[in-house]
């Protein structure tokens, strides 16, 4: 609790004075609490200096990203959809694969989504891919999702879809 309150401190100082990125924040706060900078470390080739304007659309994907870097990844969008006021859109693909490294973040922002405004789209090539291992996750997303768009799928005696939505897939 004492070196959460430490680092608490140590971003507000770094933001009073203007640290202007990532890694200038993780350098600033090392220097009071030697050895932070480490658990940054397979991860600093994709921290930039760069300034870019946030977009309302994000599409994340996680193909070719270091794992360690997916879940502060997608809260990091989390908190871009939010900061639009609830206007942000973020679009998942191949979400199969987010269901499976970060699936507790992934059902945290499907139950949630709509409260906040934020429009979320998972992509995924085949309905099986949403069930097959991802229970509760799978059952977030599809359970709070508004609308479905389906693309013709070769089981359609999956017990995922309703009868309507197998009606109209074939």
């Amino acid at each position: 609790r004492k070196e959460e309150g430490k680092l608490f401190e140590l971003i507000e100082r770094a933001l009073e004075e203007r640290v202007t990125s990532f890694k200038n924040l993780i350098i600033s706060i090392s220097e009071e609490m030697s050895g932070i900078e480490h658990y940054f470390s397979e991860l600093w080739e994709y921290f930039g200096e760069d300034f870019i304007d946030l977009p309302k659309i994000f599409y994340l994907d996680t193909e070719g990203m270091p794992e360690g870097l997916i879940a502060p990844y997608l809260v990091f969008a989390k908190e871009l959809s939010e900061a639009h006021e609830g206007r942000g859109f973020n679009i998942f693909d191949e979400s199969w694969d987010v269901f499976d490294k970060c699936p507790e973040i992934i059902k945290t922002r499907a139950k949630t989504a709509r409260k906040k405004l934020i429009g979320n789209i998972f992509l995924t090539q085949e309905i099986v891919e949403l069930s097959e291992g991802y229970g509760d996750v799978a059952k977030a997303v599809i359970g709070n999702t508004y609308g479905k768009i389906y693309f013709n799928q070769p089981d359609l005696n999956h017990p995922i879809l309703s009868n309507f939505e197998k009606e109209r897939i074939s």
